[in-house]
């Protein structure tokens, strides 16, 4: 009987966990997926650690209990128990400032010590933790604390902080701890890795200000000696629209196959500078490369943005423009070309899996092909 109740008490703990782990995984902008940020990974080790606990109780006992004797073990014992204490970490704001305390005493034994343990790099874990428990104030408070700067050392941790503000749509936070980064690579000579780079491009372009443009044109500039993401690319062109610089969004992305990106922000260019031949001959050439190889991925268009060239043609006068674009509408209802897609969704899209390098390849070469 007993035996029987602990193992219902287990099914209930691990349910609840299950539950809870399900609220993090509503739906909500992001242009990281989890398993990009290994949160999925760490949310697995967080539930064979659960695990090996019957009752939530035997939990707490264990906590304090390590944190009471943390000071009298040996080096690799206080690492293998703070990998462990983070792991079952729940969210209490307490557990946070111990932590702190925890790490502080860890690496002052760590660097004072004739050791021959290997170190463990903390940082990521602990944002990956305040990732899957969605406390942004709290990453913030971290980072910017004095005493915890050489914890957050590594690009993958910038990359989950930023990602947790982005997600909770706190771009101003985003572009301001951007910049600290960047600070902080500057006493080494080196620059953000172009994931990171992009999250900044993403938060400037939705933060839309002149200012964040004019920011978002100098870091392309300086980052140019090492290929950025496309992504930054196009939310740099999606950005000059919005400020109304087509033609400096043109110059970003000058061919429109066989990307559908580049045809979104071209056909949206060539509408705000009244170009509507140009933006209509995109039309065009989309639905004739369609019927040539129907079996190929419908080149769709955001109805919003076809809608807003019909309006700027009618607005224009310009009945030659409206008689070529009324064609052309025609067999994009008529082939199922037109979709509920913004452009803003497009850019703000989350992005795939990131695949090996050879396999990303030969997929690119395939799909290159593919649309020749």
């Amino acid at each position: 009987m007993y035996s029987m109740s602990l193992r219902i008490a287990r099914i209930g703990f691990n349910c609840s966990l299950t539950q809870f782990a399900d609220l993090k995984l509503m739906p909500i902008r992001t242009l990281f997926t989890r398993e990009e940020l290994g949160v999925t990974q760490f949310e697995r080790h967080r539930q064979n650690a659960h695990a090996d606990y019957i009752i939530p109780e035997q939990i707490e006992e264990y906590k304090q209990r390590f944190v009471k004797e943390f000071e009298n073990m040996r080096l690799d014992e206080m690492r293998n128990n703070l990998k462990q204490y983070i792991l079952l970490i729940d969210g209490k704001p307490d557990e946070f400032n111990t932590l702190k305390s925890l790490l502080t005493d860890y690496y002052k034994t760590y660097n004072n010590s004739v050791h021959h343990v290997s170190d463990f790099v903390f940082g990521t874990p602990i944002m990956r933790l305040l990732y899957f428990l969605n406390l942004p104030d709290e990453a913030v408070k971290l980072f910017n604390d004095p005493d915890m700067r050489s914890v957050f050392e590594q690009m993958q941790t910038y990359k989950v902080l930023l990602t947790l503000l982005y997600d909770n749509k706190r771009y101003a936070e985003v572009f301001e701890l951007y910049k600290q980064i960047r600070t902080r690579l500057d006493l080494f000579e080196l620059f953000p890795d172009i994931t990171i780079n992009c999250l900044a491009f993403a938060a400037c372009y939705q933060l839309n200000t002149p200012e964040h443009f004019q920011y978002a044109d100098e870091l392309w500039k300086q980052a140019q000696n090492v290929k950025q993401l496309s992504r930054s690319r196009y939310l740099l062109a999606g950005l000059a629209i919005k400020q109304n610089s087509p033609k400096y969004a043109l110059g970003l992305v000058r061919s429109p196959f066989p990307y559908a990106t580049v045809r979104f922000l071209r056909l949206a260019a060539f509408t705000q500078l009244g170009y509507y031949d140009k933006a209509i001959d995109i039309l065009q050439q989309s639905v004739a490369n369609f019927k040539l190889n129907s079996t190929s991925t419908k080149p769709s268009f955001g109805k919003q943005m076809v809608e807003d060239l019909r309006k700027a043609i009618e607005k224009s006068g310009r009945k030659k423009d409206l008689s070529d674009f009324q064609k052309i509408h025609e067999e994009l209802t008529s082939l199922s070309l037109l979709s509920d897609e913004t452009l803003d969704e497009r850019l703000c899209a989350t992005f795939p899996p990131m695949l090996p390098k050879n396999l990303y390849q030969k997929m690119k070469n395939k799909t290159f092909k593919a649309n020749n």
